[in-house]
This record gives structure tokens, sequence and C-alpha cells, in this order.
């Protein structure tokens, strides 16, 4: 992601340099002509960023020279935030003077004058470093373009709402309809792979990844033959770490429409069986990924399914033709999924490239080109369908062979599909990096579309329009037009009636690459942890002894603008993380965390906190030293019983959700929260009454 980050980055840069903050400074000597010689240099930059983006594949002496304008950029935006935040804590701390009756303090502001003099320093600092960084674009010979206007919308980049969805919800795109008949009347006849010792019966899918394995089963899972035949239904995503454990949560997570909480496999088997006991189920275990080694644990795991009445069928997706001969063991029950033919890719390609709205040259004429770009594409489906979101934007011959032509065709590096990379790379900034931001949450990871588009406003992600100042819907615009270039999937199943998406292994391995500057991901698998200088956002789903990190490790975290935890972590593996003070977003999914440390309110500059599904029974009355937060999201805490009435005090929340919380009552200074835009109590059965004077949130949407 550093070519969106940096170009996106410096944009937003620019923006903020305003003759407000040369205002607050204007008592410090010199600090005015600083500010205006930087916004100077970051606009010159700005001009051959372009330009340094096309060349810094090829030349290393460019990419080391962006990597230093991103360096420069953080630490500009990192005094910005300073400042801002400053005001912000003063104007608190003064409001708690006044209500514990003390006088205002002469030393406030001398105080209040020594930080802008630090402040003024830094910035001065910084410009000597932009001044060589500008100077240098003329050595590295980069050339100017046009930065007069810098489009923020999706206008042009995808159909409207009606065709793109009618695209999307039609099967008849996948061209498969007759395997999916042929599975479908497969696993409705009882009699085909039958075992006669009774072990649960397995139908595998397996083929290369893009090929559209998970959209077969899919289609199947949501035939009406297979709804009608089958008690009961469940989908479970198991990808590489495969433990018997999740894989079980998974499942009775899936058939109870709520997070399980059980944590030992014994109480978990005996819980999934008295599910099955008696119907004739089928369970969709996806993206299986189970060696040779890892036979006992598939054994265990089929002793256990194997309680249900006969017709009962599991059926797996996996790219690995032994894996699938391991769980499906009879060979009716093995289906290769193959590439589509050059015909049924074209026709594919031609829906999304031709859709309607789309502008310029005629079908006719863009037909060859088309039909070459399709072959570059091998039969794969994802590949197909992206490419031709992609083309539908792209109105000129000339620029269809300009996609024919490219070199990233011949793209060699991470297993990444070229058709992908492509589609990123027309990417305008800004949804660069929406998309690849998702990549900090686990393969087959769903997530709620508003806490999404919130963790984008989070980040600073999305840029402000004439016509609205609403982020959130900008928010929904970027989301669609990833939906609708295949770099988002939706997700139809829901829990609480709230749309989801998710991403597919191969675009999260995508997204994952182009963010290899940018972030650091831990996983089970992980053997070695290496963190690349200046990290932004960090992720991790592994044990609390893999985050022991050293001085010298955490040096390199200090510019951390997000922190993700998954697992059944507790406060121990997240306490050393809380020196970070930039740090922007934390979504902390651990199970057993049951608190947080009073020094959270060193995270001034939050602006994000979730801590769904965890232990928490209590907030930190420190958590009003947060005068940045506008997002708190405390889904499925059932041991949270109270908030603390210092949550009152922040004054730009904007989004306050206890979904499924065991919240007993509101502060009662909720009524003061003016900036509240969604107070969400849905499933809050100990909540006894609402506070007084609640009616004055207008704000509410």
């Amino acid at each position: 992601m550093g070519d969106a980050a940096v170009s996106a980055l410096v944009k937003d840069v620019i923006g903020r340099l305003t003759s407000e903050l040369i205002k607050e400074f204007a008592l410090i000597r010199g600090f005015k002509g600083d500010i205006l010689r930087l916004k100077k240099d970051f606009e010159e930059i700005q001009a051959v960023l372009e330009d340094a983006e096309e060349k810094q594949v090829k030349e290393k002496a460019v990419e080391l020279w962006l990597r230093r304008l991103r360096s420069a950029s953080f630490k500009v935006e990192n005094v910005l935030d300073d400042i801002s935040t400053e005001t912000l804590l003063r104007s608190l701390h003064k409001e708690i003077d006044i209500e514990r009756g003390i006088k205002y303090k002469v030393r406030a502001s001398f105080s209040k004058f020594k930080f802008r003099v630090r402040a003024a320093h830094k910035v001065k600092a910084i410009r000597t470093i932009l001044d060589d960084i500008a100077s240098r674009r003329f050595e590295l010979n980069l050339t100017s373009s046009d930065t007069s206007h810098v489009d923020v919308g999706v206008e042009g980049e995808m159909p409207n709402r009606e065709t793109s969805s009618l695209i999307l919800d039609s099967s008849k795109i996948l061209g498969r309809d007759e395997e999916v008949e042929m599975v479908t009347r497969t696993i409705c006849n009882k009699d085909i792979g039958k075992y006669v010792n009774g072990e649960i019966r397995v139908y595998g899918i397996w083929g290369m990844g893009g090929l559209g394995k998970t959209t077969l089963a899919q289609l199947v899972y949501n035939h009406e033959r297979v709804d009608q035949y089958f008690d009961l239904k469940c989908w479970a995503y198991v990808s590489e770490n495969f433990q018997v454990k999740e894989i079980i949560k998974g499942i009775i997570t899936s058939i109870d429409k709520c997070e399980c909480t059980l944590t030992h496999l014994d109480v978990l088997q005996e819980s999934l069986q008295s599910k099955l006991m008696e119907k004739k189920f089928l369970i969709v275990l996806d993206d299986v990924w189970a060696e040779e080694n890892e036979k006992e644990k598939w054994e265990r795991l089929s002793g256990t399914l194997s309680c249900g009445v006969e017709g009962s069928i599991v059926v797996m997706t996996t790219r690995s033709e032994k894996t699938c001969r391991m769980m499906a063991k009879v060979g009716e029950l093995q289906h290769e999924l193959g590439c589509l033919s050059e015909e049924k890719s074209w026709l594919l390609f031609k829906k999304h490239a031709f859709a309607q709205g789309r502008e310029g040259d005629d079908e006719r004429k863009l037909e060859p080109i088309g039909r070459e770009i399709v072959v570059k594409c091998k039969g794969l489906p994802l590949a197909v369908k992206t490419l031709g979101s992609l083309m539908w934007s792209k109105s000129s011959s000339n620029d269809w062979q300009r996609v024919k032509d490219s070199n990233i065709w011949n793209l060699q590096e991470n297993n990444v599909l070229p058709a992908l990379k492509l589609s990123y790379d027309n990417l305008v900034p800004h949804l660069k990096r929406c998309f690849s931001y998702f990549c900090l949450f686990p393969k087959g990871y769903k997530i709620r579309k508003y806490e999404l588009i919130l963790l984008w406003v989070a980040n600073g992600f999305i840029p402000t329009k004439e016509e609205t100042d609403n982020l959130y819907v900008i928010g929904e615009e970027i989301f669609n037009c990833l939906i609708w270039k295949s770099l988002f999937q939706v997700e139809n199943r829901y829990v609480d009636g709230i749309d989801r998406c998710k991403m597919h292994d191969l675009v999260h391995d995508m997204a994952r690459h182009v963010m290899k500057h940018d972030c650091l991901v831990i996983e089970p698998a992980c053997n070695e942890v290496k963190i690349p200088d200046e990290v932004l956002h960090l992720s991790s789903s592994c044990p609390d002894e893999k985050l022991i990190l050293s001085s010298e490790d955490l040096g390199k975290l200090t510019s951390l603008r997000s922190i993700f935890m998954f697992g059944e972590g507790d406060e121990g593996c997240i306490t050393q993380l809380f020196n970070h003070v930039y740090v922007r977003v934390l979504h902390l999914a651990l199970t057993k965390l049951r608190t947080l440390p009073e020094s959270i309110c060193k995270l001034k500059h939050l602006r994000y906190l979730n801590l769904s599904k965890s232990s928490i029974e209590a907030l930190p009355e420190s958590i009003m030293y947060l005068q940045k937060l506008q997002v708190l999201i405390l889904c499925y805490c059932s041991e949270l019983r109270k908030l603390p009435e210092s949550i009152c005090k922040l004054r730009y929340l904007k989004y306050l959700t206890l979904l499924g919380s065991g919240i007993e009552v509101l502060p009662d200074g909720l009524k003061d929260m003016i900036s509240l835009q969604r107070l969400d109590i849905n499933h809050c059965y100990s909540l006894r009454h609402l506070p007084c004077g609640i009616e004055k949130l207008t704000s509410l949407l």
C-alpha cells in the first residue's frame, strides 16, 4: 500500500496545513513561514507523485524517495494531531477544574505556550527534511502532472446500484449451471457414497484458487431442492489452520446464529451432537487446508459429525486434491472444478464490461481486445469478473489496449493474480487505502459494513466531497464500488440483520502483498516475527507468548495507527502497546479480556475502540481523556453492567453500540452527548430504563 498511502497521505496533509493552524501559533516567531514552506514543498512533491508511483517499480532510488516522503508525512501528521488533541484536552481540564471549584491557573497558560514552542521546533526540523526530499525530485527526473482536480467520488467507476446488484445476484454469470445441478442431485441422494459403518458422507469440491469453489458451494447451499431435503444447514469457514475446536465453534455459531462462547473441546462436541442428533443435516466446510499429518484431527471431527440421520452430508471445498481424497473417500463424491471455457469466460467478462451505463467506444470495436484480455485470465472466474468490472470504466480502445499490454501480466511474485493487481493499480488512492486495510482481519472474516466504514473514517481514509460532508455516506459509495469490482464479497447470511462482507482468499493475499511495508500480521503459523520499520498497523491472532516484544521491536512501532487482536488473550498482551500514543484504532476481540488498564488514557488520538465479545466487566474512568474517540463498540459484552459517568465527557463520540451486552443502567449524563448519532441498545435485556432527558439527543439517526 506504500504508493497509495503516500499519495493520499500527502493530499490529506496539504488539506490540514491551513490558516487556522497558523493563527493558533501566530505568537511563535518564524512559525508561519515554516508552515507555508511545508505546504509549498508538499504541493511541489504532490505534482510528481503520479510519475514516482509508476517509476518506483523499476527504480529503487524512487522507491526509497517515496519511503522518506512517507516517513516525513507521518511526522507532520503526528504534529498536527498533537496540536488538535492538546486543544481538546485543555478544554477538558478546564471543565474539570470548574466542576471542582478550582480557579484557572496561570501555569496552565505557560504550559500551553511551552507546548506551542515544542511543536514549532518539530515543524522546523521536519521542514528541513522535506526541503531535501523536494529538491531530490529533480535528481530523480520526476515529471509533474496536473493535480488541480482530484476526484474523490466513485462516479464513472461503477454502474448504478440497480444494474450492479442484478449482475452480482445472477447465478448465470458463473457458467456453472450444469455443475450446480449435478452437485445438488448427488448430495440429495442418500445412497451415493453411503458408508456401512455409519460414518458421515463427505462431498469434496477441489481446484485452484479463483475458480469459484465457494460460489458453487453457495449456489448449492441455497438451492430450493437442498432446502427441502435437509432439516438443518450450516456453514463454517476453515482456512489454513485446521483446528477441530475452532471448526466446531464455527458450526455451532452458524446453527445458533450467535457467537459460541464454549471453550472446552468435549463440551463443544456434546453441544454440537445434541443439535445434530435425529436431523438430516448439510454442513459446508469452506476452504479446508488439512495436510496428511492432520488426518487424526479430521477423524476426530468426522467422528463428532457422524451422528445425524441417514442422508446427512458434509460438503467441503479445498485447493488440494490430497485433502479432498482424505476427507471425501468415495470417488463419486469428489468433484474437480475446472476452468471456464474461453466462450463462457467471454460471456462473464462481457456481462460486467458492457453493463448498462458505460460510455465510450462501441462494443464491436472493443470485443477483439476484450477477448485477448479474457484469454490472459486463463478461465478463472474471479480474474474474469475483476477485469470485466475494471474495463467497464475504460471508455476508449486505447485504454483497453493499455490494460491488455500491461507488464503486470508477467507478474511473478507472491502468487498474486495479475488481474487482481491490475484492478488494484487502477483504483484511486483513497480506494486503495480502504480496500487494502481489510487484510488486517483474518482470512474468511465477515465484518459488518458499518463497522468497516467507521474504521475507514477513524483512519482518515475517506476524503470529503463538495456535495456532502457526511463521511459515512461517501464510505458507502466506496464500499459498493469495491463490491462491484469483486474486491469485496457480499455475505448474505445475517446475524442481526446488518449486511456483512468478506474478502476472497486470493484477494486477501494481494491486499497483504500491497500492504507489506505498512502492516505487521502475526498468525499462528508464524515462526518468526519480523517488524518493518515504521509499521502502521498491527494485527495478531496468536497466543500471548508470541506477542512478547523486545524494546527494539517496540521502538519500530512508534508510528502505529491500528492495533487488532483476535483470540483468547487478556489484558496482559496489550499493556505494553499502550505507549504508542498515535494509535487511532483499537480492536480487541479477546474473549478473556476483563479489564482495560487506566493507562488507556495515553492513547489520546484514539478514534475507534471495539471490545466486542470480550469479558470486559468495566471501563476505566480515564476513558474521558480519549477526547477524539468517535466510535465505541461493546457488542455482546455480557459481563458489562454499566458505563462510567466520565464517558459523557467524550464530546465527539458519535457511535455507541451496546448490542447484546449485559448493560443494566446508562449514565445520567448521556443526554448531554449531543454528537451521538447512533445508540444501539438492541437485545440489552438487562437494561432497566433509559436515562431522563435522552430525548435531547436530536442527532440520533
